[in-house]
């Protein structure tokens, strides 16, 4: 498909834009075209065998004859070279490939493939292949006395939670979600991108990878580019939270990535805006939640009259409250206060176990993950956010989120309330605000609004400022690329 999105009338009159449009529509309908074409992977890390080659596409009514021409160049090393010629059956695929030894030098190392066609240069593809090795002397990020720490210096975490510029508007949901996958994964619009990031003044940006996404090696290519511009990444790894850990395949994430001895990340997000949840959702603790009575109080009996109070029932068996009891007091409250005090410790349990095993095999990186509304004084019952009290011994920081309050001041400085409470229960922890921002798509316009632009403005300045009031260790705002989001229909870029 041929896009022009120029609406200029003289500019489509004009003889050469129809020569132009001529010979590109005959390029077209000529259906001989490189599918893909490079090298198996934009990142390497050195002195291993690689495939190069081509997916040739012959979308045309005959066979084609024709050739493809690799040659791999960089610094230090004889040009590497392949041609082959064959021929290729109408509407199919042809490939051709071959191993090229990747040296163990600095790099990095230019990729083109060339299609031929009546020895006429057809199609070409070019990337490069960069090499990461460990640094002698890496820098990683520490967590104590509630702040980030590189090294003796203070860090602060201004940043931004990034996916690429391809992927707003499109209607692909698997091309747009898993955006590091092979086939989404572009590495001249993260370059871009990640230009702009820190032009932008920031040093840290948070995304996030899928399960078995890592073997393509494109997060090892992002983290290079990020490297080099000196930004800091926080990894969130998926599926999964702690609570239904899917270890065996964070483990192989973080170790065939060798991500324990990459200082550019500084922490791992094991889980992404979980909460409790509604009765719904919490039965399936109804047992642990007996078990805990029964050790905490030596029994179900004892703990009722330790609150003057009955435990809710269903069909003679203890269940936890309901959500009524969830959202009002009454003279249940002694046993819903206990109630979240079992869940803490389920936090605890699970998240602290997460944790432990991820720092088993990488001792260097924080864990933590981002909290949705634990912390926040507004998030409205039943439904039940975490609590960072029982979050406290199974983080190394906390995560809170910022959204909900608005653009206006009196609305965001509630905020303050969630710093505060932070603070009281886990002094030793930094606070980085995970998430925060603002839409501005309008769904009656059909376009962003300008008047929710400049309310996005005000936005951002408040939230600065609750930031710079409290004393916040960092923040990521929500979110990069700007333009409409569907399903959600939303634009919370902020370029």
């Amino acid at each position: 498909m041929l896009s022009v999105t120029i609406d200029d009338a003289a500019w489509w009159a004009d003889a050469r834009t129809q020569r132009w449009l001529q010979a590109a529509c005959l390029r077209l309908l000529d259906g001989l075209f490189l599918y893909e074409g490079g090298a198996a992977y934009y990142a390497s890390f050195g002195g291993e065998e690689m495939p190069v080659g081509a997916l040739v596409s012959n979308r045309g009514r005959r066979a084609r004859e024709y050739a493809v021409r690799a040659r791999v160049r960089g610094e230090g090393m004889p040009e590497w070279r392949r041609e082959w010629t064959q021929t290729v059956e109408a509407d199919s695929f042809a490939e051709v490939r071959d191993d090229w030894t990747v040296p163990v030098a600095d790099g990095p190392y230019d990729v083109s493939i060339e299609l031929l066609a009546d020895n006429q240069v057809v199609d070409r593809l070019q990337h490069q292949v960069q090499i990461w090795r460990p640094k002698m002397e890496p820098s990683y990020i520490t967590a104590a006395d509630g702040d980030f720490w590189q090294g003796r210096r203070k860090w602060y975490a201004h940043g931004i939670n990034y996916m690429p510029s391809s992927g707003i508007a499109t209607e692909d949901g698997e091309y747009f979600e898993h955006w590091i996958s092979a086939r989404a994964y572009d590495p001249a619009i993260i370059e871009r991108d990640l230009t702009r990031v820190r032009k932008m003044g920031l040093n840290q940006v948070s995304v996030f990878m899928y399960y078995p996404h890592h073997r393509n090696r494109n997060l090892l290519d992002l983290l290079i580019r990020c490297e080099q511009k000196g930004l800091k990444v926080n990894l969130s790894l998926r599926p999964g939270t702690p609570l239904d850990f899917e270890w065996d395949w964070v483990r192989e994430m973080i170790t065939s990535l060798r991500l324990p001895e990459n200082d550019t990340i500084y922490a791992y997000d094991l889980a992404w805006e979980p909460n409790w949840g509604m009765r719904a959702e919490l039965t399936r603790w109804d047992a642990e939640w007996a078990e805990w009575l029964a050790t905490k109080y030596g029994s179900v009996a004892e703990a009722e009259a330790a609150w003057g109070t009955s435990a809710r029932r269903e069909d003679g068996v203890v269940v936890g409250p309901d959500d009524t009891q969830l959202s009002q007091d009454g003279a249940w409250t002694p046993m819903v206060v206990a109630y979240r005090d079992f869940l803490n410790d389920l936090i605890r349990k699970y998240y602290g176990r997460a944790r432990e095993l991820v720092q088993r095999v990488d001792p260097n990186h924080l864990v933590s993950y981002r909290m949705s509304g634990a912390g926040d004084p507004l998030w409205a019952p039943p439904m039940t956010t975490y609590d960072f009290l029982g979050l406290a011994d199974a983080v190394d920081f906390l995560s809170p989120e910022g959204y909900g309050r608005g653009g206006d001041w009196p609305n965001i400085k509630v905020g303050h309330w969630t710093m505060a409470y932070g603070r009281a229960v886990a002094p030793e922890l930094p606070i980085f605000w995970a998430e925060f921002g603002e839409s501005v798509w309008s769904s009656t316009q059909n376009a962003a609004d300008p008047a929710r632009v400049a309310h996005q403005g005000e936005y951002y300045n408040n939230f600065y400022r609750l930031m710079w009031e409290t004393y916040s260790n960092g923040s990521c705002a929500w979110w990069y690329p700007g333009g409409f989001r569907v399903g959600e229909n939303s634009d919370y870029g902020v370029i």
